[in-house]
């Protein structure tokens, strides 16, 4: 996906939906199921519908003044941590922003326990490793994160995290 030359005029309108805090830029507009933000740059598929972009990867090309990221790369967050568990998705702050390759888009995401392992064709499973069960253990008591937000983070049913608090699953994870 390239970015049409037109789509650099719309700093300003981006920006308009943009809550600038201390730390992550939040987008307050449009989002995902999955929580990405998403942005109307004012260009058109080839099918003729609105051409929208993930804002993150808005952020990134016209911050730093290119129109795509080289095929097979990635526009990947460097803020999703626990600190930021919430929010990440929505993070467009250009400094917290970089490209990658899918490999290392992919290792990024097994390093923070955020990895999928399909366990048959279509039908993914989310593995938590130790650590995620110990970093789910902390934000659970933390009382900052509902269950349902936790459970959406990991890509688990929220049973799966109740299961976790009521020590059902993982009991040999302290």
């Amino acid at each position: 996906m390239e970015l049409p030359v037109s789509a650099f005029d719309k700093l300003d309108t981006f920006l308009a939906h943009v809550r600038q805090t201390k730390y992550c830029w939040e987008w307050m507009g449009a989002t995902t199921r999955d929580g990405y933000g998403t942005f109307n740059t004012g260009g058109k598929t080839s099918g003729g519908s609105a051409l929208l972009v993930a804002t993150h990867k808005f952020s990134f090309l016209v911050h730093n003044k290119i129109r795509s990221v080289p095929k097979g790369y990635h526009v990947m967050h460097k803020c999703d941590t626990d600190s930021n568990l919430a929010n990440y998705r929505r993070c467009v702050n250009p400094n917290h922003l970089r490209s990658g390759t899918a490999q290392e888009n992919l290792r990024d995401a097994q390093a923070k326990g955020r990895s999928r392992a399909g366990s048959r064709p279509g039908v993914p499973r989310t593995v938590l490793n130790p650590e995620a069960v110990q970093k789910i253990r902390r934000l659970l008591q933390s009382g900052l994160f509902s269950m349902r937000q936790i459970a959406r983070h990991y890509k688990v049913h929220p049973k799966t995290i109740a299961n976790i608090k009521k020590r059902v699953s993982h009991k040999n994870i302290t």
